[in-house]
């Protein structure tokens, strides 16, 4: 006799409800809880938001650099200045980062005593936005509540300072490939080889790129959200922006080369400056979004941020339109997930009210034992004095009969 075929979807039933796929699926809801979040939290949306800030932050944030590290950049002969500002603008791609960067440097040349106080200032309040905005998209991927407004200022206004006095450091750390390479040479095995040489350079660059984009995600995972967070729950974040951030600055200059070749001048260069920042944002948040993930256990909203937000200010207010249109996102997750919140609320509220009335029920029940071993001693006290009583007459009444009959007796 055949043997029997099997249907081909009981086949993939069996297949998919066997252990190593199941044991697959285990392994990849984690992931796809991460890219639930990722998305939801709108990540790529609000990174465009963080890309113009930090190009309307770059100028401010140059000239408190550029003043603080120096006020006499002034008397420094023009090579000096030239180099200078060649080192800060190679730092950026495009033709307009060479501008900002002279453009700052020029305006600190004609700024002299209290003008340059007040460039440095208004440098210091107009970068610190930046921080702000960041402190903002953070506190939306931890769901948290931003600070107040004064604490907010000061957060932003000490986290450019930190900048300033960790961008030198970044920056020696980012020659340090240079310094071992130039060490190399009085090495007479390394000295000749440019082979050795070339793959210490190499190595020695990535690693100190990484290094320095480590510190720099680092500082911003620890500082910026409004919730305390340790080391260890930043670091994950932090060494996979890094990383990617050292991959984006490899592969960037050969995508604008290639694909970015119509772009020239000021404006095409500004255009790049923003595409720039645009993927550095991305990659920044994507960092306090493994931090929030997989290590503050944060889970994923139940719908998009905008739906989410405008289904909730509807049910709260009660404001929805009625003319809304009937062509719209799928808001029922949120209404899910809102409904099974206010039935656990309700729940607490039943466990809680369970738990008073049978608090009132032991206290009652103790005051009535109370109330009973009371009168169990009133009726045992009462008893006793009684019988007390009756054999005090009785011994009286005794006595009286005795002397009674003890003076008839006398009296015969």
């Amino acid at each position: 006799m055949a043997a029997q075929t099997k249907n081909p979807i009981e086949k993939v039933k069996e297949v998919a409800s066997s252990e190593p796929v199941k044991k697959v699926e285990k392994q990849a809801k984690p992931f796809q809880q991460f890219l639930t979040k990722f998305n939801n939290d709108g990540t790529m949306m609000f990174s465009g938001v963080l890309a113009y800030n930090l190009m309307l932050a770059m100028f401010p944030i140059l000239i408190a650099l550029i003043s603080i590290l120096g006020f006499t950049l002034g008397r420094l002969s023009p090579d000096a200045v030239t180099k200078i500002q060649e080192q800060i603008a190679a730092i950026f791609p495009g033709a307009a980062a060479g501008q900002i960067v002279k453009g700052a440097i020029t305006q600190l040349n004609k700024s002299a005593g209290i003008l340059l106080i007040i460039a440095l200032l208004t440098a210091i309040i107009g970068g610190s936005r930046l921080f702000i905005v960041i402190e903002q998209f953070l506190d939306l991927v931890y769901h948290l509540r931003p600070r107040t407004l004064i604490r907010q200022n000061l957060v932003a206004i000490g986290m450019l300072l930190l900048f300033v006095i960790l961008i030198p450091i970044m920056v020696v750390a980012s020659l340090a490939p240079v310094l071992v390479l130039s060490l190399a040479r009085f090495i007479p095995v390394l000295g000749n080889n440019t082979t050795v040489a070339t793959v210490i350079s190499i190595v020695g660059a990535i690693l100190s790129g990484i290094i320095v984009g480590f510190i720099l995600f680092e500082a911003i995972y620890i500082v910026m959200p409004n919730q305390k967070i340790s080391f260890r729950n930043s670091w994950r974040g932090a060494l996979v922006a890094a990383i990617a951030l050292e991959v984006y600055l490899f592969a960037f200059p050969f995508y604008v080369s290639n694909f970015l070749k119509g772009y020239a001048g000021v404006i095409g260069g500004g255009i790049i400056l923003l595409l720039f920042f645009y993927y550095f944002a991305v990659i920044l948040l994507l960092g306090g979004e493994i931090n929030a993930f997989f290590s503050e256990k944060v889970q994923p909203l139940p719908n998009d941020v905008i739906t989410f937000v405008t289904t909730m200010a509807g049910r709260v207010n009660k404001d929805r339109p009625d003319v809304e249109s009937d062509a719209h996102m799928d808001a029922r997750p949120t209404d899910r997930a809102d409904n099974a919140r206010i039935g656990e609320l309700r729940g607490r509220e039943k466990k809680t009210s369970q738990k008073n009335v049978q608090k009132q029920q032991q206290i009652a029940s103790k005051a009535l034992v109370k109330e009973h071993v009371k009168e169990r001693k009133a009726v045992a006290k009462g008893p006793s004095a009684m019988a007390t009583l009756i054999e005090v007459a009785a011994g009286t009444a005794l006595t009286v009969v005795i002397e009674m009959l003890r003076l008839r007796r006398h009296g015969k």
